[in-house]
């Protein structure tokens, strides 16, 4: 019995040991800020803060997928209205984003990835470049991922009225565990709207010249 009671107790301190050991593989990377990428109407590329707000460590430098000057907003992506669109004029460009990351025993992070999906679609992905190490005051570890070379018009296709942007980030590991920053499933989302329904829009144009076409055969007669 005694000898049972060990080998269950050896167990025991087995399983703790083996969730301990889970947990800090767990802990052993993370993401611990966000941003999304886009360019409104031909102005700066611009970071959006989806997480970690007000935060100037999102702010990245120049590199081989980064392509300066990056403006901040930060007061944050999420809930934010960004604004009425005409779908023959405007355009509201998804350039990429930022990933904040963090590692520790052993874990590297090797890639990290924004995830973007218009009104519920099947979400885009674009994968974001390595940008700078030791983003925490000289911290080992932390570091900023980021692009800005991608350019895609999401109003392209988009009916009149109001649309949502969702996005989330994650990435890989080393130990081919993912890391994620979805605001626990619920992602980040931005509303914005768009203007004139382009079947409507067509159809005034085409009316418009019918218009003029009638007008011109009365002058004509006269």
């Amino acid at each position: 019995m005694k000898i049972r009671n060990a080998k269950l107790l050896a167990l025991a301190l087995a399983a703790v040991g083996f969730v301990s050991t889970a947990n800090l593989v767990q802990a052993g990377a993370g993401i611990f800020g966000s941003a999304i990428g886009l360019k409104i109407n031909g102005g700066n590329n611009t970071f959006y803060e989806m997480s970690l707000l007000n935060d100037p460590r999102h702010a990245p430098i120049a590199s081989g997928t980064v392509t300066l000057p990056v403006d901040l907003v930060t007061t944050g992506f999420d809930g934010l209205n960004l604004g009425t669109f005409d779908i023959n004029t405007d355009s509201l460009l998804v350039i990429g984003g930022g990933v904040l990351s963090f590692k520790n025993f052993g874990t590297d992070v090797t890639s990290t990835t924004i995830a973007y999906s218009v009104d519920g679609g099947a979400f885009q992905f674009l994968n974001l470049g390595f940008n700078e190490d030791d983003v925490n005051d000289g911290a080992g570890g932390d570091q900023r991922w980021a692009s800005t070379d991608a350019s895609v018009n999401i109003l392209t296709g988009l009916a009149n009225g109001a649309h949502t942007l969702s996005a989330y980030t994650f990435g890989s590991t080393s130990d081919s565990g993912n890391i994620f920053d979805s605001q626990n499933g619920a992602n980040y989302n931005a509303t914005f709207t768009v203007v004139p329904e382009p079947t409507t829009y067509a159809m005034m144009l085409a009316g418009l010249g019918v218009l003029a076409g009638v007008q011109r055969s009365r002058r004509r007669r006269r």
